[in-house]
């Protein structure tokens, strides 16, 4: 991993419109990025988590400006020079298209079903006007890179396992040779035994290629395998922001202690050992003032739902959005118990 930045993200904001009544009057908003800054270096593997509704995918999807952010700059240290991709031309976003690439969560659905393999891995290189004879040479000489036989050419989507129409996926945010890819919970939607071989063809392809990964998860023992940082959203806000080790042995986040407590252990013996936070997780139309966390944090003061807490570094590039960070002692079992079953 190297000091260079290759993405900067400051104070990034997506809101989308509620609308209500005959004429689709826009009476609210739902606040899904909510002032996000954070930045990638090259050959790194940023681990984006939080549970369900916190804002990644809409973040990851901001990133590329397949959701057009509201407010906020995305800069792409690119090959040449550096780019605002938010205020970037329809020009311009043909070479940040090239630059940056990402891997959508289900592998069926993000394959158009009319297409062979061929034609999908091929459609980055045609809209980069490649022609086609070319294009299908790159692709038969990348399928093998990621584990797929140039037989798997002239196949459809439906004629592939869940693995291999993930393998296709990499190949076509891959085809281009860009040096950043955005991976969307790329193995949610396989089988526990595919799981591991994609995450290895993920680091391998890494290592060969130095690429740079922004790599969104709900499984915190895959994140803390393949990250070298990593991020933790809650209700559209990172609340921290540290080395691997840093976020899961020296977390100064109650919210990030939580998350890692509610990872199921597999082992039968330890059932009464999981935590749960008590309440529910507010409205992203209407968080909470202050800080979003303080409805459900136990160590919560007067002063957390008054004042908005800033994004603050730690120290050593550990950042926390926490009034009392420095003062919290997180050892202490402080969440309710999950009841044992049976």
């Amino acid at each position: 991993m190297s000091d260079t930045p290759i993405l900067q993200v400051e104070h990034l904001s997506k809101y989308f419109p509620v609308q209500r009544g005959l004429f689709r009057k826009t009476v609210a908003h739902v606040k899904a990025v909510d002032d996000v800054t954070f930045t990638v270096h090259k050959g790194e593997c940023l681990g984006l988590v939080g549970e369900s509704g916190c804002g990644k995918t809409t973040l990851a999807r901001c990133l590329l400006r397949l959701v057009e952010p509201d407010k906020g700059r995305i800069v792409l240290h690119g090959e040449q020079q550096a780019l605002d991709i938010v205020s970037a031309s329809r020009k311009e976003m043909l070479d940040v298209r090239r630059q940056m690439q990402i891997i959508f969560q289900d592998p069926f659905s993000s394959l158009d079903p009319r297409w062979r393999v061929t034609d999908v891995v091929a459609e980055p290189l045609i809209a980069q006007r490649i022609g086609r004879a070319e294009a299908a040479r790159r692709v038969l000489e990348l399928l093998p890179t990621v584990g797929l036989g140039a037989h798997f050419a002239d196949r459809f989507p439906h004629e592939l396992s869940g693995g291999e129409r993930q393998r296709v996926s990499i190949a076509r945010a891959l085809i281009v040779s860009p040096p950043l890819v955005v991976a969307d919970e790329p193995v949610s939607a396989l089988d526990v035994s595919v799981r591991s071989q994609i995450i290895n063809l993920l680091l391998d392809l890494q290592s060969q290629m130095n690429l740079t990964y922004i790599f969104i998860a709900h499984d915190l023992s895959i994140v803390k395998h393949i990250s070298h940082r990593i991020a933790v959203m809650y209700l559209g806000q990172l609340v921290e922001l540290g080395t691997t080790r840093q976020v899961f042995e020296q977390y100064r986040h109650p919210y990030t202690k939580a998350l890692l407590a509610s990872a199921l252990i597999p082992d039968p013996t330890r059932r009464d050992e999981g935590y749960v936070l008590e309440g529910e997780v507010p409205s992203p139309i209407n968080p909470p003032s202050g800080c979003h966390f303080s409805t459900r944090c136990p160590f919560a003061q007067e002063r957390c739902s008054a004042e908005e807490p800033a994004l603050r570094d730690m120290g050593d590039g550990h950042w926390v959005r926490c009034h009392f960070a420095e003062e919290l002692d997180l050892s202490e079992e402080i969440f309710a118990p999950v009841a044992a079953l049976g």
